[in-house]
């Protein structure tokens, strides 16, 4: 199950659908020319010397370099607002970068808390703040300006803590609002930046545009994962199921040993994979009001972590984050049930962005202004489990299903979309045309190993000489290390 867009087409339906997904409808009909049968790989498996792992990982600190920046509580004298309180909220400016990021909106509210988190390299020399009463139609009423110097204002001090006060754009002199304002570097920004996903608050990585910040891979030794990387914990606001990393077994091979035991009859199914490894949640927010985890990326994320891990094809390398980097998307993993036991993955496309690559049209909505892939043509989902999660694709809307079962072999529908491999004649087509991968926790929200854990280890050490990446053979060349996409500095 490819998680990657093709590079051909940046926007292809990313790799939580099989790669084939996309073009759904034209591929409908290209079953009646598909052929009977599919390509067949070699996988040639090698352990790889030691000293390779010696190399792979990250040898200084992430956090080199960084600060955070935190708006938290703030106060606004009177509001523009008729008939309610004002709607705030904070816009920043980075200088010389002029990287620029929004808080959400606070409304009807003269008092609260902005939480706005903000990676800034320490290089920085003038923050900019502003802070605005939000109009639906209107253009946005400006409060009050103020401005933040890190390197002078703070100096060596690893967690810098003062009040903001803004002051009026027409009068200069007068006071019109405060901000409690925290600068945090050193030793002090990795427990900071923990905290605040313990609340469910996310850092931000990417600048409003989302066209700026730039993003390289890293790599990470595989059996140091739980120690290196930033993943939802144990007593934070995410749900339980959601807590340490999960690895992506697109391959099946935890199952190769036997069937699970908490199911038996659990099976992986389709003949698609991505050199995906894991996901966590360690630099996303969460929504209790809608059960959404936000601000997911599979080929960003902040420059401690980062949210997707790939198989490491050499040289810190993955052509399929490569052909993917400008995947500009936003994922919301988010909850359909009140019990909690199934996910919808959504997909939000920035208008902008698909307008410019497709039709050379520049600018033609603003960066916010984004669309969710519908459910019924994008059907990625989590189903929990006994074991952890079944990760569910389903090839396009009901009508094209019932089209597809009704009137092809199992065969063809293998053949075309790599789907419904290893199932009896019918199986595939009776079951709904629907792919299946355990989604597993290798580690726990107490950063304990679960048994999964050494499934994980022994795939990734598995070093290959395929020349491409197949379902039959992932193309590894780093056994013992993976790499993970992280914010450059600016």
């Amino acid at each position: 199950d490819s998680l990657g867009p093709s590079s051909t087409s940046p926007y292809q339906v990313p790799s939580l659908v099989p790669s084939a997904v996309p073009g759904v409808m034209l591929a409908a009909l290209a079953l009646l020319l598909a052929p009977t049968t599919a390509q067949d790989s070699q996988c040639l498996l090698q352990r790889s010397a030691q000293q390779r792992l010696a190399t792979a990982s990250t040898s200084k600190d992430p956090g080199e370099g960084w600060g955070l920046l935190e708006l938290g509580k703030y106060s606004s004298e009177g509001s523009w607002d008729w008939w309610s309180e004002g709607d705030i909220y904070a816009h920043v400016v980075l200088h010389p970068s002029k990287f620029e990021y929004k808080s959400e909106v606070q409304y009807n509210q003269n008092k609260g808390n902005l939480n706005l988190y903000i990676y800034v390299p320490v290089t920085t020399s003038t923050i900019s703040i502003s802070l605005y009463d939000h109009h639906d139609w209107f253009s946005h009423d400006l409060v009050g300006k103020a401005t933040f110097n890190p390197q002078t204002d703070c100096g060596n001090e690893e967690i810098c803590a003062f009040r903001m006060r803004f002051h009026s754009s027409e009068t200069i002199v007068e006071e019109v609002a405060w901000v409690d304002t925290r600068w945090i570097k050193g030793t002090q920004l990795r427990p900071e930046v923990e905290a605040a996903n313990k609340r469910g608050i996310w850092v931000h990585y990417e600048e409003e545009s989302r066209e700026k910040s730039k993003y390289k891979l890293t790599s990470v030794k595989a059996d140091a994962v739980d120690k290196e990387l930033l993943f939802a914990k144990t007593g934070s606001v995410f749900p339980a199921s959601l807590h340490g990393l999960h690895w992506m077994d697109q391959r099946g091979t935890s199952l190769k040993n036997g069937p699970y035991p908490e199911e038996p009859q659990y099976r992986q199914t389709c003949s698609l994979a991505a050199d995906e490894v894991f996901l966590h949640f360690g630099e996303a927010a969460w929504n209790p009001a809608t059960k959404c985890v936000t601000g997911v990326r599979q080929f960003g994320g902040g420059p401690l972590s980062g949210h997707w891990s790939w198989l490491d094809q050499g040289g810190q390398t993955s052509d399929q984050w490569t052909a993917g980097e400008g995947w500009n998307m936003k994922y919301d993993f988010c909850f359909r049930d009140e019990a909690m036991t199934y996910v919808d993955v959504l997909i939000r496309v920035s208008l902008s962005r698909a307008v410019a690559d497709t039709l050379g049209l520049e600018s033609m909505f603003p960066p916010h202004v984004e669309v969710t892939v519908p459910v019924w043509l994008n059907n990625v989902g989590m189903k929990k489990t006994a074991f952890g999660w079944d990760r569910v694709t389903t090839i396009g809307p009901s009508w094209l299903r019932n089209l597809i079962r009704h009137a092809f072999k199992s065969s063809v529908v293998q053949a075309v979309f790599g789907m419904g491999t290893g199932l009896g004649a019918g199986d595939f087509l009776s079951d709904g045309l629907e792919c299946h991968y355990p989604l597993l926790q290798i580690v726990d929200g107490n950063g304990n190993r679960t048994k999964y854990f050494q499934d994980y280890l022994n795939y990734i050490n598995q070093g290959t000489t395929c020349e491409a990446s197949t379902f039959d053979c992932q193309k590894n060349r780093a056994p013992g290390t993976v790499v993970i996409g992280r914010l450059q500095k600016f």
